[in-house]
Formats: C-alpha cells, sequence, structure tokens
C-alpha cells in the first residue's frame, strides 16, 4: 500500500530551489504565507504537516504542541534567535538553520553599505537626479589606513574582515566565543570589547543575537566611540539600542550608521528611516541571485534529512525523544 506522500509547508515561494528540491524528493509542497507570525489558519494548515519551511517571525511554542506529526522546522536564515528551542527540543521536533548559505551574500553588502556611508554616494546619486551638480557637500573619507572593527568572528565576521584587508584597512575583531589562534590565521588583531569602541573608524555588527548581545551597542558604549566613527549593522536589530544610537547621532556624537535590520520590521519609527545620517535598507543584506539558491536548497535538504529519520546536518538543538525516530 502506497504511503502518503510528507507534507512539507513553506511560508513563501521566493525560494524556488527549496521547492524544487522537495517537489523532487516527492514531497507536497504547501505554500502558506505567514506576515505576522504563526496565527491559527496557520497552525490547522500544520496539523498533518511533517516539516515546515520558516523565516524570522516569532515561532511559539504552539507550533510544536498542537501539530503532532511536525518533525523537523528548517528556518530560512542562519539566525534563531526568535524560535523556543526549549519547547521545540521538549517537544522532539528538530530546528534547522542555513548557515553559511548568505555568508558572502551579507558581506558584501555590509562594503556596500559602508562605501555607501562613507562617501554620501546615495546622497549624491538623489541630489544630481534632482538636477544638482555641487561636490563640495559630498567631501567622504578613504578606506586605507582606517580602522575596522569586527565584533562577531564567524563566517561573515571573517569574510567582511578579508575585504577590509583588501582596501587596506587595518582590522580589529572582538568574539568572546573565538581564540587568539583564530585571529592570528586571518592576520587580524584580536581587541578586548572597550578597545573596539574605542578605536574603530567603522564598526560592524556580526554577533549572533543572545540575552547578553541584546543592546550591546547603547548609550554607554556609543558614548566610547570616536565622534567621526561610523556604526554598521547587518546582524540583528537588537544588537543596537534605537534610541541611544538616535540620540548620539543628533548630537553629533557619531559620524553616521547603516542599518539593514531593526527592532521592529519595518521600522514604525520614522525617525530611524528618515534620519539624514542614517542609511537604512529593509533587511536585504542576505538576499541575492546566489544565497537565495543556496539557502532555498540548504533549508529543503534539512528537512529531507529529518523526514528520513537522522538528525540534520544544521540543528541547533538535540531533542531527546526526537518525533523523526518515532514509529
Amino acid at each position: 500500500m502506497k504511503t502518503s506522500r510528507p507534507k512539507v509547508v513553506l511560508v513563501t515561494n521566493r525560494y524556488q530551489k527549496a521547492i524544487e528540491v522537495l517537489k523532487e524528493n516527492d514531497c507536497e509542497v504547501v505554500i502558506w504565507p505567514m506576515p505576522d507570525g504563526v496565527d491559527e489558519p496557520a497552525l490547522k494548515v500544520l496539523q498533518n504537516a511533517e516539516a515546515m519551511i520558516y523565516g524570522l517571525r516569532p515561532l511559539p511554542k504552539e507550533v510544536f504542541e498542537r501539530c503532532p506529526r511536525l518533525k523537523c522546522v528548517s528556518l530560512f536564515a542562519s539566525g534563531y534567535d526568535s524560535v523556543d528551542l526549549e519547547a521545540a527540543s521538549q517537544q522532539g521536533v528538530y530546528i534547522a538553520n542555513a548557515i553559511g548559505a548568505n555568508s558572502d551574500a551579507v558581506a558584501e553588502f555590509t562594503f556596500g553599505v559602508i562605501l555607501s556611508l562613507v562617501r554620501h554616494i546615495t546622497e549624491a546619486c538623489i541630489h544630481v537626479r534632482r538636477g544638482g551638480w555641487q561636490k563640495n557637500g559630498f567631501v567622504g573619507i578613504q578606506l586605507k589606513g582606517k580602522a575596522l572593527g569586527v565584533i562577531g568572528f564567524g563566517r561573515i565576521g571573517k569574510r567582511v574582515a578579508r575585504l577590509g584587508k583588501g582596501f587596506g584597512m587595518q582590522v580589529l575583531g572582538y568574539d568572546p566565543f573565538v581564540t587568539d589562534d583564530i585571529f592570528q590565521q586571518e592576520s587580524v588583531s584580536g581587541a578586548g570589547f572597550d578597545d573596539i569602541l574605542t578605536k574603530s573608524d567603522i564598526l560592524t555588527l556580526h554577533a549572533r543575537l543572545t540575552e547578553s548581545a541584546r543592546h550591546m551597542i547603547g548609550k554607554e558604549e556609543l558614548a566610547m566611540m570616536k565622534s567621526s566613527a561610523y556604526l554598521i549593522n547587518t546582524g540583528r536589530g537588537e544588537l543596537v539600542d534605537e534610541e541611544a544610537l538616535l540620540d548620539a547621532l543628533d548630537h553629533e556624537r557619531l559620524a553616521g550608521a547603516a542599518l539593514d535590520v531593526f527592532h521592529q520590521e519595518p521600522p514604525k519609527d520614522s525617525r530611524i528611516i528618515e534620519h539624514p545620517r542614517i542609511l537604512s535598507t529593509p533587511h536585504i543584506s542576505g538576499w541575492n541571485d546566489i544565497s537565495r539558491y543556496n539557502i532555498g536548497k540548504t533549508a529543503a535538504e534539512q528537512v529531507l534529512i529529518a523526514i528520513r529519520g537522522k538528525r540534520p546536518t544544521n540543528a541547533v538543538n538535540d531533542p531527546l525523544k526526537p518525533r523523526n525516530k518515532q514509529t
């Protein structure tokens, strides 16, 4: 007797490679957008699903408690701070991420916004489109010789550091989970947290969001930075105290900032997106042609491993009694 195909629910059809891989492996694919997170209609759709491919919205414990066939939630992202990992593990559900799938995309984007910010490229483009042709208002800084501080030295941080060295910058790195020999291998100067704040001309954030990292850049930290420095955040919005950042910029205690991530997305505070010293983008740092392919493929592969009864290679938790091993 033929068994039914495993049902996999995806929150978006933007990652066509994920859909392709799942269908090639005889999965039933259901696209169910969840713009506001998991609601009651979504829970009904998930009732008989064996896996789910999800984004960055909060994933409540009800998903694991009320969807008894769910074996795995695979994420279109490397971060998993929005998932209740304890609840998932208690219910036997694996959570897997797409770590590494968009590292190059984020790193390249980071340098794109650095260049745009310090050379006033966006403002100059708008100026010309409006009929202007003044140069004096767009005098930027040269990156060569400047100090680039990289907080968070994982895949993305390392790639950003290499790009910085390519521009002739002095690169400083901070990561409490990274040993000195890793910094040495990358020819990067390991620095303490206070040192990286005070010495960096450009400070870029690539740390994972944890409770201890929340608002790691706040009023006190911003006060330690050079008034000529720039802050870049393509990591997680909660790493930065946005009120403190606005205050520092308003009082010229910081030269500028580039934000691709925010506390609320989209931001409801118009001061953030309208501030003349902030370059704002809609969380697109990890989104290009190659990363979209890689993320989709990786997310789908994690699902296939789970529904075949094995631990996903990118699992970020280890349930004592995994549902995918229960008969």
